[in-house]
């Protein structure tokens, strides 16, 4: 029936029910209790009683069900969050958040679209406001993760080689960068059953720590990353490859670091496009709007390079640009180079292969911990203070999620929405 064929009386009904079934529930007795005296006797009116039951109380089940419905939903898609902030509290931010911004679409996958934004304002002056809001944006880019697109990843031809210095990568939409100060990405990965009480807090990392999160058919893998290689991910994104590999370069203060820092950002690149980081050319027929790698990060990546007064250059300056330019310009090449290898041999030959220390997404941590042990990994972290701490880091957080532990949607709502009730009562 289409709306300008709808009669007034039941545009009116299905107003006044709608009003009613989003009513929010009261908490001041320490249990969600529908309001009944709240509902608009008009609407009520037009309800029978039933044998055992008033018309509003009657309205009440809906009432209720409506909000244990979408509470659910929330629980499902922010565990994380839900954890942290026990399911009382959680529920009682989420229906300040559904009030403000009730469901608009028949789906109920878009509910949460917009509750990790929302969350610092809902938390006031909450001393645990900053982790807090990391959880959610944790828990909503794994959403967003798993619910990606399938996209078919770059694969670099002989052509592309020459194209690559100056093209910007499209990141792969099933790709996330993640930087944390705090350790909830192990957190969140090894959640207890229960919504009885709210975890504590994890420890603080002594720096940040990057991570790339990658969604495969089995789940979702997180993937330690180097503090620099996750700088430079971050960078390709935003700009070509001679730019990235210069803006990288001037924010390594150690002159050591500096030196070898060309060989690790050509493994590195290579490395993330065997790895199917990357989908395209921003500048080719492979854009497309579905793209976009989703970078995390609650604090900023690099400082925004300072603003220089124009000034006439000396001879030996330009010469000095020209051989920088040179310089760059050879490191690209040699990465496209690397790049092109890949291809070829259609394995991950250059750089760290997460396989060769015994990565699985269905392997047990203590395992993979093991093999990390027996086959460390050095990493020279001496030229950026963030994430000293980069091999304890990937020993805690060094696995997969596996299909057993998969996002199911459906389980994970039946298993909320009862969580959510018991917990309310």
């Amino acid at each position: 029936m289409s709306g300008s064929s709808t009669p007034d009386w039941l545009a009116h009904f299905q107003a006044g029910f709608g009003a009613i079934l989003r009513e929010p529930l009261d908490r001041e007795t320490g249990t969600l209790t529908a309001r009944v005296d709240r509902y608009a006797p008009e609407t009520v009116r037009e309800i029978r009683d039933a044998a055992n039951a008033s018309a509003a109380a009657r309205l009440a089940v809906y009432n209720r069900q409506y909000w244990f419905r979408l509470f659910s939903v929330l629980h499902t898609a922010y565990p994380l969050t839900t954890r942290l902030l026990g399911a009382w509290r959680f529920n009682t931010l989420a229906q300040a958040f559904l009030s403000a911004h009730p469901p608009r679409t028949w789906t109920l996958d878009d509910v949460p679209e917009g509750f990790d934004d929302a969350l610092p304002a809902l938390l006031g002056d909450d001393p645990r406001r900053e982790v807090l809001s990391e959880a959610a944006r944790l828990d909503a880019h794994w959403r967003r993760l798993f619910h990606a697109p399938d996209v078919a990843p770059f694969r670099p031809g002989p052509a592309d080689a020459a194209r690559l210095p100056d093209a910007r990568l499209i990141p792969s939409p099933r790709v996330a960068l993640w930087r944390e100060r705090t350790a909830l990405l192990a957190l969140r990965l090894q959640l207890p059953p229960g919504l009885d009480r709210p975890l504590a807090l994890p420890s603080a990392h002594p720096a940040s720590a990057w991570f790339a999160l990658c969604a495969e058919p089995n789940g979702i893998r997180a993937l330690p990353l180097d503090p620099r290689e996750g700088a430079l991910l971050a960078l390709l994104a935003r700009h070509p490859v001679r730019d990235a590999l210069a803006l990288l370069e001037a924010e390594c203060a150690c002159r050591a670091s500096a030196t070898a820092l060309p060989a690790k950002t050509q493994r590195w690149l290579a490395q993330s496009v065997a790895r199917g980081f990357w989908a395209g050319f921003a500048d080719g027929a492979a854009q497309s709007h579905a793209h976009g790698m989703t970078q995390v990060y609650p604090v900023q990546v690099l400082r925004p390079a300072p603003r220089l007064r124009p000034r006439a250059r000396s001879q030996r300056s330009t010469g000095k640009m020209a051989e920088r330019r040179s310089r760059l310009h050879r490191r690209a090449t040699d990465i496209a180079g690397d790049v092109e290898k890949v291809r070829d041999s259609g394995t991950e030959d250059v750089g760290d292969d997460p396989r060769r220390h015994g990565w699985d997404a269905n392997q047990p941590s203590a395992s993979f911990c093991e093999q990390q042990r027996r086959q460390p990994e050095s990493h020279s972290h001496e030229e950026i203070d963030p994430c000293s701490r980069h091999e304890e880091i990937r020993n805690e957080v060094g696995v997969g999620i596996g299909r057993d532990r998969r996002f199911d949607v459906l389980g994970i709502i039946t298993r909320g929405g009862e969580g959510s009730r018991n917990a309310t009562r």
